[in-house]
């Protein structure tokens, strides 16, 4: 993986965080229903 790659990847979880937040702020249902429907691996706050 080269640089630009790694830094992505460590990005990454702050930028979904900061669209999760947006979300919530406005849709709290579709989070609901989103989580319903991700498998378990994958975590929302």
């Amino acid at each position: 993986m080269d640089a630009k790659q790694e830094k992505l990847w460590k990005t990454l979880p702050r930028l979904i965080d900061d669209f999760v937040l947006e979300i919530h702020r406005h849709h709290s249902p579709l989070v609901k229903e989103l989580k319903q429907k991700l498998p378990p691996s994958i975590r929302i706050k």
